[in-house]
Order: C-alpha cells, then sequence, then structure tokens
C-alpha cells in the first residue's frame, strides 16, 4: 500500500511565503566576515541545485502543457469547431491526415478542417464526430522549446438514420513553444480503420483506405508515407525509443548536489530544498510511469512482443485473466505467443486502449502503484469482432534510475462479440494455457461477466484514506541578503509544482470515481464529494450534499454490481485548471460508459463532465459533478439507427434543485460550456 496523494502546496508553499516574508519585512544585517565566507563557497552549488531545480520544474510544466493542447484539440474536433483548432497551430504549421497527403500553414490548415464538414462550422443536427485523444507519450527536448507527442484517437462518426463508423488510428506530433505558449507545429494522424459500426472490423474493410479529403482540396505536399489500411497493418514510426532499453536512466537531483550550509538561515533553505528535490523527482517519476503504461499499450498494439518484454523487470511477473502467473522475463515473452506471432499479420486487429490510470509512487521513490483500464479491439478480418474491456492492478520498480513493470495483472470485465456486445455475445474468461503453460497458477479465480468481480485496489479513496503528512513550516531567524534571491526562486518552483501536484491529485480523484462506478460502490463515490457537493446527471437535477448524493447512486442501482450486469464507466481526456489561490479546481473530462444486463439490454453511452473540486483539509474533493450527455445507443443498433432522449427529473426521487440547464443530446448538438480559454488564443 502506497501513501496517500499528495496534499499540494499548502505545507511547503507556507514554507517558502513564511522564508519571503521574513527577508522582506526585516532589515538586512551585514554578514560578518565569516558568514561571507559560508555564502561564498555554496553560491556554486546554491545555484547549480536551483537551476536543476527550476529545469525538472519546467519541464514538467511543459508536458502537462502539451497534453492540455492536444485534448483540447480533441474537443474542439468534437463539435466542428475548425476556427479554435486553427489556432492551436504555428502559422508554418502541418497537417497530415492518414493518405490525404500535407497540407501547411494555418489558412490551408484551416481550409482542409472546413471541408471536413462541407465548409461549415459546427455539426449538423443528427451529426456525430467524437474525437478521443488517448494514452500520451510526451518527450519536451532539452532546450524546452520544442516536444513531440504519440497519441491515439477513437473516434465515433455519423449522421443519424444514414451512417454510423467507429475509428481509430495514431497521432505522432511535433509541438513548439512561441512567446511562451505551445503550439502544435506538426500534426500526422495515422489511420488504422474507419468502419461501419454494423460489423465493424470483423465484417468491413476501411471505409476510405485513409483518403478523404485530398479529392476535394489537393495538399500542398503528397503523403510522406505510404501503407494500407484495415485489414493491412502498419506500425506508424515512435519519436521515441523503448522507455526500458532505449532511453536511459532519468536525470535525478542528487544530495552531493546541495549546498551544505552550516549557518542556521542556510540550514532551514537547505531543508527546503530537500523537501522541494523529492517533489520534483514525485513527479518526474509519475511522469515516466504514465509514460510506460502508454508505451505498453503501442507496443501490445502491433505485438511487438520483444519490445514488450523489456519494459519489464529480470524477475517481473505477468498474469493476463486466468490464465496464471509467468514469471520471469524469458518466461514473460513465451506466454505472449498465445496472442500470436511477432510482429502482428495482417488482417488481425489486437488494438490496447491505455486510459484511466490512477499511479502512485513510494516515498522512497523506488516503487509504484498504477490502476488503470484496457479497452481492446480485437479480431481477424472475415471472423467474429471481439470487443474487450479490463482492469490493470500493476507494481513498477526502479532499477538504476529507470522505471520498470514488476507486476502486471489484467482483470478481466468481459469480452463480447462485437455485432451483441455485452447483451449476448459474450466470450469466458481465458483460461490457463496447455500449449504455453503458465509458471504459477491463477493468485485469483473470478468470473468475468456475466460474472461480477472487484479487482482489489492498491490505494484507499483518496478523500476517506486520510491526508498525506505536511511539510512543517520553517522560518528564518534573520534576513540575509546571500539567501533572498534564493528564497525567492525556490518559492515559484514550489507554486509551480503545487500546481502540477494537486492536477495529478484531481486525475487521481476523478479516476477513482470512475473504478467506484464501475462496481457501483456507491458509498465510495458519495465519500469523494465535499459535504455540501452537489451531483448533476444528465437532466434529472441536481442533489445537494454527501447523503443526497449517495441516495441518486444507490437509486441507479443496488450497492455492488449484481450478477449479469455491467455498468462501466471510462474517465478519459481530462483538462485540469487549479485556481491562482489552490483551493479550488475545474476540470473537463469525458466519460464512455458500457452499461446493461445480459440477455436484456446493452447501451454504449459517451458524454462530457465539467466539474468543480475543492480543497478540504489538505484533501481534494468533488465540489460540484455536472455529467452532460452527448450520446446514448443500443450496441447492437448505433448511432445511425437509435438514440435515446436526455434523462428528466425522476418522479420516486425528485432533485433538490432543477436542471441547471435545459438541452437535448445527440441526434442534437448541443456543446457543453468550456470552464476554460482557448490554451493558444486565450479566447
Amino acid at each position: 500500500m502506497t501513501s496517500h496523494p499528495t496534499a499540494g502546496i499548502s505545507s511547503l508553499t507556507l514554507l517558502f511565503s513564511a522564508l519571503a516574508v521574513g527577508c522582506a519585512g526585516q532589515t538586512a544585517v551585514p554578514p560578518s566576515k565569516a558568514e561571507n565566507t559560508v555564502a561564498l563557497k555554496n553560491t556554486a552549488s546554491l545555484e547549480k541545485t536551483l537551476a536543476r531545480l527550476e529545469a525538472e520544474a519546467q519541464r514538467i510544466q511543459d508536458v502537462s502543457e502539451v497534453k492540455r493542447l492536444q485534448r483540447s484539440y480533441g474537443y474542439y474536433v468534437d463539435t466542428a469547431s475548425w476556427d479554435e483548432v486553427t489556432d492551436l497551430f504555428t502559422d508554418d504549421a502541418s497537417l497530415e491526415l492518414a493518405l490525404d497527403g500535407v497540407y501547411i500553414g494555418k489558412e490551408h490548415i484551416r481550409k482542409c478542417l472546413y471541408t471536413l464538414t462541407d465548409g461549415r462550422v459546427g455539426l449538423k443536427e443528427g451529426q456525430l464526430n467524437e474525437h478521443m485523444q488517448l494514452q500520451p507519450v510526451v518527450h519536451v527536448a532539452e532546450d524546452g522549446r520544442t516536444a513531440k507527442g504519440r497519441w491515439r484517437a477513437l473516434i465515433m462518426v455519423g449522421q443519424f438514420g444514414k451512417s454510423a463508423a467507429w475509428g481509430e488510428g495514431v497521432y505522432e506530433n511535433e509541438y513548439v513553444k512561441q512567446g511562451g505558449i505551445w503550439k502544435i507545429a506538426r500534426a500526422h494522424w495515422y489511420q488504422t480503420f474507419v468502419v461501419p459500426y454494423e460489423g465493424g472490423w470483423a465484417k468491413n474493410r476501411d471505409l476510405n483506405g485513409g483518403v478523404a479529403i485530398s479529392k476535394k482540396l489537393p495538399p500542398d505536399r503528397l503523403p510522406t508515407e505510404h501503407y494500407e489500411t484495415w485489414p493491412g497493418v502498419y506500425v506508424p514510426p515512435f519519436h521515441y525509443p523503448n522507455p526500458v532499453t532505449g532511453a536511459g536512466a532519468a536525470v535525478e537531483i542528487s544530495e552531493a548536489e546541495e549546498p551544505l550550509f552550516t549557518d542556521p538561515d542556510g540550514a532551514a533553505l537547505q531543508q527546503a530544498i530537500r523537501a522541494l528535490r523529492s517533489r520534483v523527482q514525485s513527479l518526474q517519476d509519475t511522469d515516466q510511469i504514465e509514460r510506460l503504461i502508454s508505451a505498453y499499450g503501442y507496443y501490445l498494439d502491433k505485438q511487438q512482443w520483444t519490445d514488450l518484454s523489456n519494459l519489464f523487470a529480470e524477475d517481473a511477473t505477468m498474469e493476463v485473466s486466468q490464465r496464471g502467473v509467468y514469471v520471469g522475463k524469458a518466461s514473460i515473452r513465451r506466454s505472449l505467443e498465445l496472442f500470436g506471432p511477432e510482429p502482428i499479420e495482417p488482417g488481425h486487429l489486437h488494438n490496447h486502449i491505455q486510459v484511466q490510470p490512477v499511479i502512485h509512487v513510494a516515498p522512497d521513490g523506488k516503487r509504484a502503484w498504477s490502476r488503470s483500464r484496457a479497452l481492446s479491439q480485437i479480431g481477424t478480418f472475415g471472423k467474429p469482432g471481439v470487443w474487450g474491456d479490463g482492469v490493470y492492478e500493476n507494481e513498477f520498480v526502479k532499477e538504476n534510475g529507470v522505471w520498470k513493470f514488476e507486476k502486471d495483472h489484467i482483470y478481466t470485465t468481459f469480452f463480447a462479440e462485437y455485432d451483441t456486445g455485452w447483451l449476448t455475445g459474450r466470450h469466458g474468461t481465458p483460461k490457463v494455457s496447455e500449449k504455453i503453460p503458465p509458471d504459477r497458477p491463477p493468485t485469483e479465480v473470478y468470473d468475468g461477466f456475466p460474472g461480477v468481480y472487484i479487482p482489489p485496489f492498491h490505494y484507499q479513496n483518496p478523500v476517506t484514506g486520510g491526508a498525506a503528512p505536511a511539510v512543517e513550516p520553517v522560518r528564518l531567524p534573520t534576513a540575509k541578503s546571500a539567501y533572498q534571491d534564493a528564497i525567492k526562486r525556490l518559492a515559484t518552483v514550489a507554486a509551480v509544482i503545487g500546481r502540477l501536484e494537486d492536477e495529478h491529485a484531481i486525475e487521481n480523484l476523478q479516476g477513482s470515481y470512475g473504478f467506484y462506478v464501475d462496481k457501483a460502490l456507491w458509498q465510495d463515490a458519495a465519500d469523494l464529494f465535499a459535504d455540501d457537493g452537489t451531483l448533476e446527471i444528465g437532466g434529472r437535477g441536481v442533489f445537494v450534499g454527501k447523503k443526497r448524493i449517495h441516495e441518486y447512486l444507490a437509486w441507479l442501482a443496488p450497492q455492488g454490481l449484481t450478477q449479469g450486469h455491467v455498468f462501466n464507466h471510462i474517465q478519459l481526456q481530462p483538462i485540469v485548471t487549479i485556481a491562482p489561490d489552490g483551493r479550488s479546481a475545474k476540470a473537463r473530462w469525458r466519460f464512455l460508459a458500457e452499461v446493461g444486463e445480459v440477455e436484456k439490454y446493452a447501451i454504449w453511452g459517451i458524454g462530457t463532465y465539467e466539474n468543480q473540486y475543492v480543497r478540504e483539509n489538505g484533501v481534494w474533493e468533488i465540489k460540484d459533478l455536472h455529467a452532460y450527455f452527448r450520446m446514448y445507443t443500443p450496441y447492437g443498433e448505433g448511432w445511425a439507427k437509435q438514440a435515446m432522449p436526455n434523462t428528466q427529473p425522476e418522479k420516486d426521487l425528485p432533485p433538490d434543485r432543477p436542471p441547471s440547464l435545459s438541452y437535448a443530446i445527440y441526434p442534437a448538438t448541443f456543446v457543453p460550456p468550456y470552464h476554460y480559454k482557448n490554451p493558444v488564443t486565450g479566447k
């Protein structure tokens, strides 16, 4: 079990605030000759340590801002807000969508995007254009001026009464920072497939072969790469090496680089530097583990077994569903052949989409844990396609500065045939193989859908589990000019790190909400809210306070899922904004819902959250949860044939307040209000 998620900037910022106030509010005492000697001896070491802290904090902030930029891109594409999308690019940017060729310059990119909706901005009635941005692997250059990112797009498009299609592919993008603002310099989407909803990838070839826009608007340059879309197989080139074998250890801030002051003021400053160094390292570790999880999914997609097995420690274990435990790197490599040969063959699909990580790093920075989700698209062309869903509870170890998988354990929620889903097309949970037997039997025995099983959580409830231990504020007894600049600079770094810690804590909070809702753990879900928190889902109105929130959730279904039910509530694409005072926050999220009861009904649902959060006693809680529905449709019919209306207040469970906003969902068009401005223009 790991420590509770960080409480953020509260305690350490108090330290730096106290130091800064002490310096500003006292008359500087001229240092003695001996004191000058101490300061001179340590100036070089202090400057070096401060520079490292500032550089690391800035790099982590840059990664966060690039993610925010790309996720914003996805939200704007959803609603065909093409001018907003175009504003995210540099003036000389390029856009390459599948095999249409390269469009260069902001204005030509704008024309290209307008072509997607026949020259209009915004979706027309009955049009769907969901463009989910998932599974980021982002790297910022050493100079902090450019970056690269690999993303996955999961797409749902169509026109009510006419068409419905799934799409999937990989972005390999480049970014540049101009005037302190990150922008897209090169966007390149590699199309895996766009196939009709009915029959999916099992019965249909890719609809357009990757060519759509260029027939209406010629590109500036021919495609940079040529490949076959589904059922062809192509591996988009990676902008990064294998994160274990190719990257080497990340730069860590060592004790040796810290100044060794002997006077009281210097000792207090040194204590602050050590605390801040630890927090920077923890944030960097979290970022590297998220990359590792995402890289795992990309390698699994294309059955790149050598690269995948190299992500593991030598004595690691892998346990997939009920297949048993494979022990050691060589045994893990051997077990992967159960999924097919390396590399993946034409006509085979093995997409493994990694989402919703809840990551905790141990206080010593040597071990970590993650709960995440896999959404799988599996099949062989001409044979039944399969959807899969499951939950990982994984462990990681840092060896020689490099994070690796120590324990990989996925619990299967369901495997289901594409056409009927969890309604009637369920598959059994994979069992022990005689062909490639495991080293140990399964550690847990459970039934996949229609059975119900809750994989054990590696962490406590993010709200009721208690706050992280606070760092005690330290005050300088005197104010010496030798330390004033260092104190101010450390305060700035602490504020940046505090905001990033808060973003991570909120992402863990909302991710935990999704995992609790999955299994109808209503009390755990309600405990994530502030005492005066509110919940508004769809059009049923506003429920105020923990008690009423729990009543609403329990009204949806009994506490704890029962046999034959699925209630998955996948949390995607976060954009988190922390208030300047660090006491409140807002965030936009997507959700993808998989809901139903075996032999009775199966439903897909999508929507958007615009939530508010509050920090109370050092712990982040949900203040207001507002889920705007976008579309719900029966699994077997899809959004082309049937769409459900928005919900309304229920007579047997009246809300405390009426809906805050009345709106119609698909096939109507409605854009939930954004809590944030365009990340480039600020509009």
